[in-house]
């Protein structure tokens, strides 16, 4: 047996999966001479996976729940790094007499050596992270998780725990692959496990070898490594003919989670599908599409299965036996599949899953350039659906069970709204333009109105969040936008949502700032409207998510900034735990900040993208606050004394339940916001809406005056970043990016209209949904 299992890799990578650019010749032989599964399914980060594949165990059972195995909720009996007193399908096997050997990217908790033994292989070369090496062992900077590329070229490898020497060119995969060929070249007589968990693709994508060139490397990429990795397959495919034994060599190519940057660490199909190719010449059929569903904990009983060895009874299996599937024998031996992020289950078939709070919707995996690929649908719609998958997660315990959760129709009053809801009239129509590329996903815009009340400025980064930040102007109001402008070379190494701000310095000076979050928060200064900037630099020792999401001034001339964290980039190396607001001040006009203090935790709830409106007697703040565990509506905390201090998390109504809230006051005092849908139970679930109402109905409970529908979106809440302003006539001019044409990328477009037009529309009783 062989068994590859390749690092973040999604299935639409491959040729052989339709992608019309990556070269993959080995594995599209690989699948014409064996069978390709169309719906095979990972959990969506890497570790996890890894365990799964190797005991056959959902996390709930191992305690791996997220990288490096961090737990998530207590599970009796399950210990960190204690893969390796549970029993893996290479124990099976090494019983049966197989040699067993492993070789590539390790990345699971424990102690190197004993560990890799201690889960069933004879001999190993292993690279790990820092933490996994045994005391004594010295560790380079490739073991360093924010220098990944150098473990490919300095790859400090552990053979059975001995750090091997390797020359400035030596590649870690190749190397890899060269102890395995020698391994199978040394076992060519007996039975034997390769088991190859590799450490290509993950980015960020380091130089590869050029093929024909040694010690010539390219750019880097991610189309070069998955070259290089169809390589590094084809090498060891290769070495089997080479030693007579491919006719009776069972092949396995599969992944552990979706592509980084493309569907990793979510729960889309995206972050989930994954390939899986096998090949056995004789037994499984030459040629076969299948669409059985499968997921990778189902390794260990069907590589036992073909092994000929026995599960122990006291082996708890979430793995189904897939072998009469692989060998044609039976169209299929599952009904659903499962997967897990952190403690969050989903449970899915191959067109619908079912999220932690209970809503369906349905998803397919889609092409890797496109976006998270959940499309909303009203849950009604498939009770059916809804009801075979809450039956089968009603095998999870604990926090997993379906316990709690209701079926969309039984939801409670706080699941929807009454209000009105609107169509903006002459809908898509309407929509300007502000960037579009093909093929390029642009996102998450913020706007700035500057005071002559007709230039708009806006940024926005060139992927989901995270990427190299494009900028454009508008001279009319957003009627149109200019080319894309010269940005600081900075600009470039951004690496979170992008946030435009007016700041006054106490001499009257009027700067622009733009901040760049995650570890530092970095900011750039533009002294002349927006026509030069200065490069980006850390505002202070501390990070942050969507920094600053919303910037006001005080009445003393200071200001306040907030961003939201989740544990991972406040101090530049922690672990996730729940996401909290902090806020900044600056007290020199936006230049400096101070160091950062949270003023807004949930022991439930995860808040997050800040939203600051101040009361129209100016003598209060209130934040409004995305909600991104889903298990509550949005929330609202108040100030009255200028950000000194903050009142508890309050619950807003449904109606203004949504995501990223942006707002600005109306002529006639109304309060029109802007943000993406995310009730529970809502008709333009996902969408681009905008509401309407009074100030006080944010704390009110009230539900407001009606809802509009800004923009269509076509793919699952991925929309919605806005930005608004109001032009000195009362037109709202709101820009945000989504998924506005079926089959393209997402991109950015700006509405204008006035709010006398919904009005108009609300009277006559017209353009409601």
């Amino acid at each position: 047996m062989v068994v590859f299992l390749a690092d973040d890799l999604g299935a639409h990578e491959l040729g052989c999966y339709g992608h019309p650019d990556h070269r993959t010749p080995n594995l599209d032989r690989l699948a014409e001479e064996g069978t390709r599964f169309e719906t095979f399914w990972a959990t969506p980060v890497c570790t996890p996976s890894r365990v799964l594949a190797l005991t056959g165990q959902y996390p709930n059972q191992t305690g791996y729940y997220n990288f490096h195995g961090r737990k998530h909720a207590p599970i009796p009996g399950s210990e960190l790094g204690d893969v390796g007193r549970r029993l893996t399908f290479p124990d099976l096997l090494r019983d049966r007499g197989y040699a067993t050997a492993c070789a590539g990217k390790w990345q699971l908790t424990g102690e190197l050596p004993d560990l890799v033994h201690d889960c069933g292989f004879d001999t190993y070369r292993v690279w790990t992270w820092k933490h996994g090496l045994p005391e004594g062992v010295s560790h380079t900077g490739a073991f360093e998780a924010k220098d990944l590329p150098a473990r490919y070229r300095h790859p400090g490898l552990l053979e059975d725990g001995a750090l091997v020497d390797t020359a400035p060119d030596d590649w870690g995969p190749d190397l890899h692959a060269d102890f395995l060929i020698r391994f199978m070249t040394e076992n060519r007589d007996r039975p034997f496990l390769a088991y190859f968990p590799m450490s290509l693709i993950h980015t960020p994508w380091g130089p590869a070898p050029v093929p024909g060139k040694p010690g010539e490397f390219g750019d880097g990429g991610l189309a070069e490594n998955v070259e290089a990795m169809d390589r590094i397959v084809g090498r060891v495919l290769d070495a089997l003919k080479v030693l007579g034994v491919e006719d009776r060599t069972l092949v396995v190519f599969t992944a552990d989670n979706g592509t980084q940057g493309a569907g990793k660490n979510t729960p889309t199909a995206r972050g989930v599908s994954v390939p899986l190719i096998v090949r056995w010449p004789g037994v499984v059929p030459e040629g076969v599409v299948s669409e059985a569903l499968g997921e990778l904990s189902d390794l260990f009983p069907t590589l036992a299965a073909a092994a000929g060895a026995s599960v122990p009874e006291d082996h708890h299996l979430d793995g189904v036996d897939q072998l009469p599937v692989w060998t044609g024998r039976q169209s299929s031996v599952r009904d659903t599949i499962t997967s897990f992020l952190g403690d969050r289950v989903l449970v899915r078939d191959a067109n619908w899953v079912l999220e932690g709070d209970g809503r369906l919707f349905e998803d397919r995996p889609g092409p890797s350039d496109a976006g998270p690929m959940l499309v909303k649908r009203e849950s009604h719609a498939a009770a059916d659906a809804w009801d075979r998958l809450a039956g089968a997660r009603n095998r999870f315990e604990g926090p997993w069970a379906v316990e709690g959760l209701r079926r969309p129709a039984d939801r409670g009053p706080d699941a929807g709204y009454s209000i009105p809801v609107l169509e903006l009239p002459g809908g898509s129509a309407r929509h300007i333009v502000v960037d579009r590329e093909e093929g390029q996903y642009l996102g998450h815009p913020t706007t700035l109105l500057l005071e002559d009340g007709q230039t708009l400025l806006a940024v926005y980064p060139k992927g989901h969040g995270r990427g190299g930040i494009c900028y454009r102007r508008s001279e009319d109001g957003g009627l149109t936008w200019s080319d894309r402008l010269p940005v600081p070379e900075s600009w470039a190494s951004s690496m979170e949502v992008p946030t435009l701000h007016r700041v006054v310095a106490p001499d009257g000076t009027k700067r622009i700032v733009l901040f760049s979050g995650l570890y530092p928060i970095r900011m750039s200064v533009s002294d002349d409207d927006g026509l030069s900037w200065s490069e980006l630099e850390a505002v202070g020792d501390y990070g942050g998510i969507v920094a600053m999401g919303s910037v006001e001034r005080l009445r003393n001339g200071d200001y306040l900034a907030w961003f939201h964290d989740d544990g991972r980039f406040l101090r530049g190396a922690g672990e996730r735990t729940r996401f909290d607001v902090f806020q900044v001040r600056s007290r020199d006009g936006g230049l400096t900040w101070s160091p950062p203090r949270a003023i807004a935790t949930h022991p439930t709830a995860h808040l997050c993208e800040p939203g600051c409106i101040r009361s129209p007697d100016g003598r209060s703040l209130v934040l409004l606050l995305r909600e991104n565990s889903r298990r509550h509506n949005s929330f609202a905390v108040v100030s009255h004394d200028e950000g000194e201090t903050w009142s508890q998390p309050v619950e807003l109504s449904a109606a203004l339940t949504g995501d990223r809230h942006t707002g600005r006051y109306l002529p006639d005092g109304r309060l029109f916001l802007s943000f993406r849908d995310t009730t529970l139970e809502s008709d333009t679930w996902g969408d681009w809406v905008g509401w309407v109402g009074q100030f006080e109905d944010l704390l009110s409970g009230s539900q407001g005056q009606y809802r509009v529908r800004l923009g269509d979106n076509l793919v699952r809440a991925d929309c919605a970043y806005p930005g608004v302003e109001v032009l000195p006539d009362g037109t709202i001019v709101s820009t945000t990016y989504g998924h506005w044409s079926e089959g393209e990328s997402p991109y950015v477009v700006c509405v204008r209209f006035q709010v006398e037009e919904l009005d108009a529309q609300l009277e006559a009783g017209t353009g409601q949904r």
